[in-house]
């Protein structure tokens, strides 16, 4: 395609804006005159993308959220389709946020404009049958988990795998030792990372059951201390509440994920993106899920495989043990993280388990594969 190319991206949640401002950033390297708008979050704007609205501040946690807010999805996703019939861009990229998104990939295909999706929907997880529809209005899906290649295969579109976005994403901006110093961590003998979510609802609902966990893990392993893994957009009271006289020592570290884990023996991590970045850095963690009733139980119906974590998923057993919704109790948590960092073989163990995995998804520069992949697909 000779000239200046338009691209509109759609991202919705805070994990998509980062990968699709990541993509961008690879895009521009490879064809400086593309030009991209679209909907998504602050990340994709300081990417250079014209961000016409910002949809990752609607970002809903399960269905009771998405009811809620669904006069403003359906407001959002009327004016993001007027914005490309009136571009005519060469396509859409759609990142992650399916709910969202392969409705609108059905109304775009209608307009004739062609639609990549980039992090295809995990509808292998909650709705199989839709691998079947998806070809109808996907033109190029490009994978980042290894057996998503095979699921998605159809003649009717391209798919191509390009390895993970997060594996060059995740690391720690300086060594460990010199992040303990800075945290003034060296006095402490366990640090353990509380990672209650980006989302106001998450956190509203997991910290509370971390930091209950928190003490009476402080109970029985004196000398730990409790990292908390703030983001900068929420407000500080929705912390400070839940940590309100804890009988234990802690830091809130703001939008320093990477750095956290770096320090970190162990983490409780919300179910999520965390959790995979958990397992890249090789900390090793439990995987903490509770949403409301209505949302969990709708959950169980859709919901079709065995596990909730990712890095269950890939590796096809469970190698991090999962709290789920009644499961995800101070009791239960409490006494599985203390047996197991006293056992240093099962806790070596676990660290091989989580390399084996971050192997499986590992192609160095994915951004970069990604970025050719649009650019390849665009110019045919």
């Amino acid at each position: 395609m000779a000239g200046p190319v338009t691209l509109f991206s759609m991202a919705g949640e805070a994990s998509g804006d980062l990968h699709t401002a990541n993509l961008v950033r690879e895009l521009k390297k490879i064809r400086p005159d593309i030009q991209c708008v679209g909907f998504g979050g602050p990340r994709m704007r300081a990417a250079g993308v014209g961000v016409i609205f910002e949809l990752t501040q609607l970002a809903a946690v399960g269905f009771v959220d998405v009811v809620k807010k669904y006069h403003k999805f359906h407001d959002a996703f009327h004016n993001a389709l007027e914005h490309v019939r009136a571009l005519q861009p060469a396509a859409v990229v759609l990142t992650d946020f399916p709910g969202f998104n392969l409705r609108f990939a059905k109304e775009v295909k209608q307009l004739g404009i062609p639609v990549i999706y980039y992090i295809s929907p995990q509808v292998w997880a909650w709705k199989k049958d839709r691998v079947r529809s998806i070809p109808h209005y996907v033109d190029k899906m490009l994978v980042i988990l290894p057996f998503e290649k095979e699921i998605y295969s159809d003649p009717r579109m391209q798919v191509e795998f390009v390895g993970h976005p997060l594996v060059d994403e995740v690391k720690p901006s300086k060594d460990t030792d010199a992040l303990k110093k800075e945290f003034n961590l060296t006095a402490f003998k366990t640090v353990i990372s509380l990672f209650p979510g980006s989302r106001k609802g998450e956190v509203t609902h997991i910290l509370p059951i971390m930091t209950k966990t928190a003490a009476s893990l402080s109970a029985v392993m004196p000398g730990s201390i409790f990292l908390i893994a703030k983001t900068a957009c929420l407000d500080q009271n929705l912390y400070d509440r839940p940590l309100h006289n804890v009988p234990f020592a802690f830091k809130i570290v703001e939008n320093r994920p990477y750095d956290c884990l770096a320090v970190s023996d162990f983490a409780l991590v919300k179910s999520g993106t965390s959790t995979l970045e958990a397992t890249i850095m090789g900390v090793p963690y439990v995987l903490i899920y509770h949403v409301s009733l209505l949302t969990y139980l709708i959950g169980r119906v859709c919901v079709t495989i065995p596990f909730l974590g990712i890095a269950n998923i890939i590796a096809g057993k469970k190698i991090i043990q999962e709290f789920i919704q009644h499961d995800a109790v101070p009791e239960k948590i409490t006494p599985y993280v203390h047996k197991l960092l006293s056992d240093q073989a099962r806790l070596a163990e676990v660290k091989e388990n989580l390399a084996a995995v971050k192997a499986m998804i590992s192609t160095p520069h994915a951004s970069q594969k990604a970025a050719q992949a649009v650019v390849d697909f665009i110019n045919t």
